[in-house]
Parts: C-alpha cells; structure tokens; sequence
C-alpha cells in the first residue's frame, strides 16, 4: 500500500471516530420517521450540529434514492427528494456496512 494510500485510510478512520457514535443515534432516531419524509427532513434539522464540521445530510435508501430533503445551515432542500444518487463514487464503491446505516422495517 501507498503512503498516499495509507493517508487516506488514516484520514477516514479519523472521520469515522470523529461522526461515527453522533451518526448512528441520529440514524436510529430516523428510522423512527423513516417512512415521513417531512418529519425526517426535521430529524436531521434537529441533529445537524450535533455531527462536528457537518455542511449537508440527507438520507438515502438501499437503491441510492435520496429519501430526505438536502440538509444545509438548518435549511432543508426539498428539490433533493427521490434524486438518484446510485451512481456516486461513494455509493458505489466506497461504502461498507456499519451500524450508521439503517434498514427500515
């Protein structure tokens, strides 16, 4: 491996620690509402500063539709919901299952 490469794991695991326990409650708290798209859109409002040096959140589904509204400076961008985000480079080859995600029932 690289040293470049080795930089960048080191940097997102860094990112990981930094996000990870924030992230995996608000993930919990969404799933709660997960089938509201408004009351998600307010979840993710609510929790946004929670998450240090957060610009944008939103919530995607299993098929890389956006689900949420795009979070930003406590404004929720309703032009987001149902854009097709599969084809991502973070969607598609980068993301690994962890207990940030969230499978609704």
């Amino acid at each position: 491996m690289s040293s470049i490469q080795q930089n960048i794991l080191e940097k997102k695991a860094a990112l990981a620690g930094a996000v990870g326990e924030p992230l995996s409650a608000l993930a919990k708290d969404c799933a709660e509402v997960w089938q509201d798209p408004d009351q998600l859109d307010q979840r993710l409002l609510d929790h946004q500063s929670d998450i240090s040096s957060c610009d944008f959140l939103y919530a995607w589904d299993l098929d890389g539709l956006e689900v949420s509204s795009l979070i930003s400076a406590g404004v929720a961008d309703r032009s987001w919901r149902g854009r097709d985000l599969s084809n991502r480079p973070y969607l598609k080859n980068n993301l690994t299952w962890s207990n940030s995600f969230v499978q609704p029932s």
